[in-house]
């Protein structure tokens, strides 16, 4: 409900049409947003800094740059924070500092850098050179982990910078001395006529597998960059599209596909039907049973979904297969062998049933050992619930014994 009144906040706000969408099994909420040009980048804005979890970044910007970067009555910065759904703190013009501080989500914060860092080196007093190289080249120069700008730039002196994968731009600037940009210039220009000879390869993955062909924070991505020398663009999660394109040298792209294929299938996900009544069952006293089933394979992950009356195995197929296979025998087992049953009671019969302090209901739990639960309707008026749960004979004895004691009470009732 919070979620939809902010929505609401952000349409009267921004006049833009937002649709809200969640997923029980991540959490994760979709929101699709209709409008204006003016009014979406808005919506998106707010939407972004409500719910995206927030980031902060402090960079060195030369002090005489920033007037740049406010541009004409802080039009310029306005435009900028609203682009990147980030806020943006200068040192007022009285203080010495040179650090301007951004908040916000990780991709706003990332590409508000990019823009600023850009406005600074055009007003840089420094040589400076900007060179248009398409954005599929990009990994090249930068090279797995940056490894390979990090190193032009420790040769050379000069700056370069590259943006980010999440900002669609072509445009490589590099600062510096003059002699140090004109080497980082001539190196990347003469590593451009190697990439210009690199071909593409097309091929469809399953989008839920994409993430595992990334990894945390690009790592795998940037392995697969080392150990083949093939860059794998994958579209953006927003992009519904199934379509990876692999970008290398021709000989080392059949490689390059083996490779991206077995990151892709390294983790699998199984989703295993089973009622929320029995979850309890399945888990076991203190978690005994799930890990009896769980402990010899520690990389698969079960998370028990009582909303999608579901269990989810996620993990190497080498531990999920045998963890699927083991979670079904038990689910299985339990729907044949245990069973549960709602006795409806009438409230005035209550505390008959109950016994005093429990009494009756403790023992009638250790008779039939099964889980018995009253829900107490005496202060609304309705029937009281009895809720039953365990072995099919467990739950048979506990509910004939409870549905004659109602029995003798509505005879007694009746008598008197």
């Amino acid at each position: 409900m919070d979620a939809l009144k902010a929505c609401g906040e952000i349409t009267k706000q921004s006049g833009a049409h937002i649709e809200l969408s969640s997923s029980s099994r991540d959490q994760s909420l979709t929101f699709l947003v209709t409008g204006k040009q003016s009014s979406v980048v808005e919506a998106k804005r707010e939407i972004l800094q409500r719910f995206q979890t927030q980031a902060q970044k402090q960079i060195h910007i030369p002090k005489e740059h920033h007037r740049f970067i406010l541009g004409k009555q802080g039009q310029k910065l306005m435009d900028l924070e609203k682009n990147t759904a980030t806020k943006i703190t200068l040192p007022r013009s009285n203080d010495e500092s040179n650090i301007i501080t951004i908040i916000g989500p990780k991709e706003g914060i990332e590409k508000a850098e990019h823009e600023i860092r850009l406005i600074s080196d055009e007003q840089s007093k420094q040589a400076s050179e900007r060179l248009s190289i398409p954005k599929k080249y990009h990994p090249f120069i930068c090279g797995p982990f940056n490894e390979k700008v990090n190193n032009l730039v420790a040769q050379t002196g000069a700056r370069i910078n590259v943006p980010p994968v999440s900002v669609i731009n072509d445009e490589i600037s590099v600062v510096g001395e003059k002699e140090g940009v004109a080497k980082a210039v001539q190196a990347i220009r003469q590593d451009m006529e190697i990439f210009k000879k690199y071909v593409n390869v097309s091929v469809e993955v399953k989008k839920t597998q994409h993430k595992y062909i990334i990894g945390r924070q690009r790592q795998t991505i940037n392995e697969i960059l080392r150990e083949t020398g093939v860059a794998v663009d994958i579209p953006t999660h927003e992009n519904p599209s199934e379509t990876i394109t692999l970008h290398g040298p021709a000989e080392a792209l059949g490689n390059a596909l083996t490779v991206v294929y077995e990151k892709a299938n390294s983790v699998i996900t199984r989703t295993i039907e089973a009622p929320a009544w029995i979850h309890r069952h399945v888990i076991g006293k203190k978690g005994s049973n799930i890990q009896k089933i769980t402990d010899p394979h520690p990389k698969a992950h079960v998370e028990i979904m009582d909303s999608a009356n579901q269990i989810v195995i996620e993990g190497p197929p080498e531990d999920v297969e045998p963890v699927t296979v083991k979670l079904q025998e038990c689910v299985q087992h339990l729907l044949d062998t245990f069973s549960f049953k709602d006795i409806a009671v009438d409230p005035k019969h209550y505390k008959h049933i109950i016994g005093k302090a429990g009494s009756n209901i403790n023992r009638l739990k250790d008779e039939s050992g099964v889980i018995i639960s009253v829900q107490d309707a005496q202060q609304t008026g309705q029937m009281a619930n009895i809720h039953l749960e365990g072995s099919r004979a467990g739950v048979e004895h506990a509910s004939k014994v409870i549905l004659e004691q109602v029995k003798k009470l509505e005879v007694k009732r009746r008598g008197t």
